[in-house]
């Protein structure tokens, strides 16, 4: 805020007036009491308004003479003089009557500019009046009561209710609706209550809008948001520096909301009301656009469904037609047959039947599709990496009812394949996933090399009967000989070297044969408890060879990986290529 002396000296700091542009603007000295003297301040003033920039801040009614110079000051008093001055003769200059009191202070030069205004004004007024006739006089020769635009501006009740009186003939003043209202707030150094008059304008609805920005996903804000919001615009810069300073955040603005009067709310709440009613309006327009965007749509579903309706219907009458052409057709040119002749006809055209062109290719390979290329009892996925995506091939067998489309899919790759021997070239690996299901991972055997891929499932086979036989031949030989041979040294050592054991027993040939017979006997008992044979039941069995021609060439079987994962069962098998 630029310093002002208090000598009564002019200060050189100078404002500029936002009324006019900057080349018409000329310098004049606005005077106004002091604590001590009469201070002044340079302000930049225009003196080339036109008529047309005058109407819009004044307006101009044929009822009433318009305003002399004074009253021009006055209401051109906030926008050309009020923010040039310091803070103390801001509040000095706190109501109408002493604004009154600064124009008798002023200069000529001054004066003579706003007198030139006022001049403007009236020749104007008197151009409506003479263009309206004498049958338009005015009724009353009273002057028109200005309101002031300063911030404390005292409130006149007889004022307020005349200008919101509905039977007004008068055009409203913008700021005819303002209000001046008191705000408490605590001061800064203790917890005593101060009072502020301040002077305030209510929005529009349209401003009021604007400002808020309405959301239909967010409830409108309640008087006492909006007086936060609203805080920092309408009673912040009216306020002390000890005021300015007391309130510091939104729980102080909520603090000094629970004080205010019954007169200060009501202004918020009135805008709450306002704000509430345009956004139930605004969910009653989303409901009505909602329900005839569901109508619309409802509609065209029920068009497309008779569309469809009539082109199935027309369709089955072609059908029909054609029908009936054909055998009107048949009827007419068929010969009467024999039932031999007919017979034999029969089976001729069953054995002739042809397919023309593409289509006919096609539909005769994928009547011959081979579902045993690949030998499975398991679902399996087979991916083929070529080094670019667009060769790339994937066999998916999860549904036996389907395994013959994805077959014939299949069979066209590998047609395309062994037609463009630059796509052969191209296969990096042979991706295998095999769901093994229930089956024990002890119980399977995967056989790999470069010819074949075969996963098996063991199965070992005992005979029962044959160890049953034996142990009942065993039960009838003497057990006591048989367990006291098996029991001495002497036996355990036969396996060893026989020719000692004959040595320590002194030559009795009769006693070695014996003990030779029992190790002899019990060595067949234990292998008769051993599985005999073991027979494998192929699972999943792919041949190289069988899938593309010359492909058992290209296989690394060295690097071939698998692995089982026991909690998804599938066994992973990766065969590079070279």
């Amino acid at each position: 805020m630029p310093k002002t002396k208090r000598t009564g000296e002019e200060d050189k700091v100078s404002g500029t007036s936002p009324t006019a542009n900057a080349e018409d603007l000329s310098t004049v000295t606005f005077k106004y009491p002091g604590r001590y003297a009469t201070l002044t301040r340079n302000i930049l003033v225009s003196d080339t308004l036109t008529v047309k920039d005058l109407t819009k801040r004044v307006p101009l009614c044929i009822s009433q003479p318009p305003p002399d110079a004074k009253k021009v000051f006055e209401l051109y008093y906030m926008d050309e003089i009020f923010p040039f001055i310091n803070k103390h003769a801001q509040e000095s200059l706190g109501t109408r009557k002493s604004i009154e009191k600064t124009w008798d202070l002023q200069t000529a030069h001054f004066q003579k500019i706003y007198t030139k205004r006022a001049e403007l004004l009236r020749q104007k007024w008197q151009d409506m009046k003479n263009k309206k006739g004498n049958s338009h006089t005015s009724t009353s020769s009273t002057s028109s009561s200005t309101t002031s635009l300063h911030a404390y501006q005292p409130y006149d009740p007889e004022q307020d209710k005349q200008s919101t009186s509905p039977t007004a003939s008068t055009p409203k003043h913008p700021h005819e609706n303002s209000t001046t209202v008191i705000f408490k707030y605590y001061s800064v150094h203790s917890s005593a209550k101060t009072n502020r008059h301040i002077f305030i304008t209510p929005p529009s609805k349209q401003e009021l809008v604007d400002k808020i920005g309405l959301s239909l996903q967010q409830t409108p804000p309640s008087a006492k948001e909006l007086f936060e919001i609203y805080y920092y615009d309408e009673i912040l810069p009216f306020l002390k520096k000890s005021g300015q300073q007391s309130i510091r955040g939104k729980k102080d603005l909520g603090k000094v909301w629970q004080i205010q009067t019954k007169t200060f709310k009501n202004l918020y709440e009135d805008r709450s009301k306002i704000l509430t009613e345009e956004w139930l309006a605004m969910k009653k327009a989303a409901k009505e656009e909602r329900k005839k965007k569901l109508k619309k749509e409802k509609e065209q579903r029920k068009l497309e469904r008779a569309r469809l309706r009539e082109q199935r219907e027309y369709e089955r009458q072609q059908a029909a037609l054609l029908k009936d052409e054909e055998s009107n057709a048949g009827t007419a040119t068929t010969p009467s047959l024999t039932p031999k002749q007919a017979c034999n006809e029969m089976n001729g055209a069953k054995s002739k039947v042809s397919f023309a062109g593409k289509a006919g290719e096609e539909a005769c390979a994928s009547r011959k599709v081979e579902c045993s290329l690949i030998r499975t009892l398991l679902n399996f996925l087979l991916f083929i990496e070529c080094t670019t995506k667009e060769n790339c091939a994937m066999l998916l067998i999860a549904d036996q009812k389907r395994r013959h489309a994805e077959y014939s899919k299949f069979e066209k790759y590998l047609r395309r394949i062994a037609k463009s021997p630059a796509t052969s070239h191209e296969l990096v690996y042979l991706h295998l996933r095999v769901y093994i299901d229930n089956f024990d991972a002890d119980h399977l055997r995967l056989h790999t090399g470069k010819q074949v891929i075969k996963l098996c499932f063991v199965n070992n086979f005992f005979f029962e009967s044959t160890i049953k036989r034996q142990e009942e031949e065993d039960g009838e030989q003497d057990s006591l000989s048989l367990d006291a041979a098996a029991a001495s040294p002497t036996e355990a050592k036969l396996a060893g070297n026989a020719q000692e054991v004959e040595a320590e027993i002194g030559g009795d040939r009769q006693i070695v044969d014996e003990v030779q017979t029992n190790v002899e006997q019990r060595n067949e008992r234990e292998k008769l408890k051993q599985p005999v044979r073991e027979e494998e039941l192929i699972l999943f069995e792919l041949e190289f060879n069988k899938l593309i021609t010359g492909l058992d060439d290209k296989i690394d079987h060295e690097h071939i990986e698998a692995h089982l994962d026991d909690e998804t069962r599938i066994l992973s098998i990766n065969v590079p290529l070279l």
